[in-house]
This record gives C-alpha cells, structure tokens and sequence, in this order.
C-alpha cells in the first residue's frame, strides 16, 4: 500500500481509526430553522443513498442550538419532510440509538463537564470580551478586507485583569481555546442553562464561534 494511503496508528485526537472495510457510516447534521430547502434535501438523500448501497448506518443528527428558530415546531417540520421524502434513519429522533444524544441540547451536561476539563487542564481559557465588542472587531476586519477571527486576547489575563472582569459583570461562559501558532483563535459560548445562535466564521482552519448562548459542536 502506498505511504500515502496507508491508514494512520492514530487519529489527531488520539482516538483510533477506522478499519479498512469498516461498516460505513453516513451523517445528517441539519439545523432545522424552517422549510427543509433544496440543498439540505440533496445533502440527506446523497448521504442516505450512500448508506443503503454500501450497507452502513444512516444518522440524523439535530443542531438546534439556536433556539430563538430551532424550535420543535421547526424540528418536526424537518423529520416530516424528510419521510415524505422517503428518508429513513437508523440512529436519531425517534429511533435511538447506542450515541445518544441526537439532539445537540440534549448534551449541554457533557459540553460542560468537557469545558471544565479543558479548563483545568490549561487546554482552554475564559474570554471576557462582550458580544458588541466582538461585533466591533468583527465590522473592522471586514473594513479591511481581513478575515474576522478572535484575536485571542483574553489569553493571557493576569488574575487581577480577570477579577476586575468579573467584578465588571462581564461574561465568562464564553471560552478560548489554546492553539499553538493559531492567528485565529476558536472561541466557543456555553451557557448553564440553554443554548442558542452559534455562528462560525474559519481563519486558516480556525475561527470565531459567537452567539447569545451557544454550545460546543460536538459530532
């Protein structure tokens, strides 16, 4: 087998790979909002087609952490759709599965049990920048015809900067995230009781993951 196409000891997160010939695999994350539209429809029937021929398992996945449009309403319009479209699942709402939670709400607990971790373990860092002044950072690098990204500036707070932060009010559930020689830093928000809009703009692989109560992502 060429080196190239040899398959690695182990992943990047330290985790072990597939197996060649593994069972396959096939995901469908949508965030339902409303109608399910044309290119997510293309997404789901490509992705379950290649799960039927090749004998694997089909995966609906719902990201509904935004929650000002991701409502059950819009969840049920988006599992109807995909029946009428014929589309079945093997893993996910209404079905189950061994990798529950389908639902990204639903792990809010496991979100915060990992942020914890990543905390303690110097892997992360609280960010104490408030939504406007991200947004104002944001319009300037689009000004300058520069990519937006976190900055990272919250990185190295002395621990008098963090507790004049916090005597401030300013919020803490958002978290940075220490990557070696990152121009662009990702930013998560995490919040104790919900989760909402999460929007991301990439920087060289990376960016800013902003909103109003957020969640990590996790597949």
């Amino acid at each position: 087998m060429p080196e190239e196409h040899q398959v690695p000891a182990v992943n990047g997160d330290g985790s072990a790979p597939a197996a060649v010939g593994a069972a396959v695999r096939c995901r469908f994350a949508p965030s339902p909002t409303g109608e399910l539209h044309v290119g997510n429809a293309r997404t789901a029937l490509f992705s379950w087609l290649m799960a039927r021929h090749q004998g694997g398992t089909f995966v609906l996945r719902i990201e509904d952490t935004d929650r000002e449009r991701s409502t059950d309403e819009a969840i049920d319009i988006l599992i109807r759709s995909l029946r009428w479209l014929g589309i079945d699942w093997d893993e996910g709402p209404g079905v189950g599965g061994p990798n529950e939670p389908y639902r990204q709400t639903k792990g809010l607990r496991t979100f915060k049990e990992v942020t914890e971790r990543f905390l303690a373990d110097g892997r992360a860092y609280r960010c104490y920048c408030t939504p406007a002044e991200l947004e104002d950072r944001r319009r300037a690098a689009l000004a300058k015809g520069e990519t937006p990204g976190y900055d990272g500036r919250c990185r190295h707070l002395t621990d008098e900067q963090r507790a004049a932060y916090q005597a401030e009010g300013r919020p803490s559930d958002r978290f940075g995230t220490r990557i070696p020689e990152c121009r662009h830093e990702p930013v998560v928000d995490v919040h104790e009781s919900s989760v909402g809009e999460a929007r991301n703009r990439h920087a060289g692989g990376t960016g800013i993951e902003r909103g109003r109560k957020s969640a990590f992502a996790f597949a």
